[in-house]
């Protein structure tokens, strides 16, 4: 309930962050690369920690963590929504970052279809080639044929 309180209530997600934190030392110490993500409030969370933590990863489906977000620039950290996610895009211009938006099935889809993990992985199977590194420039290279745009932000659209 914690963590769902800090988007809910704006309480910071301090103890999770702390956490985080000591078990990435403890891998990074024993010569793991770590990286985070995370799915809607798990990809809020996982910003939050990128940002303080200076992890590199991917939220998916995440709304934005605003004042949340910790110094750091977010460098190799990536968030990855679906235009028509009207929860993954609450608070959409507090990313550290813009998102890339995903618009695979239009932006009619039903709420919970755009917001689902299992349709998000099966856009992002299209997206082999993309990392947390080159999502923004592989969206770059592609011009959506419909140039419709809620948000600001890069999109890609292979259907």
């Amino acid at each position: 309930m914690r963590d769902w309180r800090s988007v809910v209530m704006y309480s910071y997600p301090g103890a999770f962050v702390e956490t985080a934190a000591e078990l990435t030392r403890m891998y990074q110490e024993q010569g793991c690369d770590v990286m985070i993500t995370g799915h809607s409030l798990g990809g809020y969370l996982a910003e939050v920690v990128a940002t303080s933590v200076g992890l590199p990863g991917a939220g998916f489906c995440s709304p934005g963590p605003g004042f949340h977000n910790g110094p750091g620039t977010g460098f190799g950290f990536v968030t990855v929504n679906h235009e028509a996610d009207s929860i993954g895009n609450h608070n959409h211009a507090f990313h550290v970052k813009p998102p890339v938006y995903i618009l695979d099935g239009g932006l009619l889809m039903f709420p919970w279809t755009a917001h689902s993990m299992a349709e998000m992985a099966k856009h992002m199977s299209k997206r082999e080639d993309w990392t947390n590194l080159n999502a923004v420039a592989k969206c770059s290279a592609e011009r959506p044929r419909i140039p419709v745009r809620v948000f600001e932000g890069p999109r890609s659209r292979r259907d």
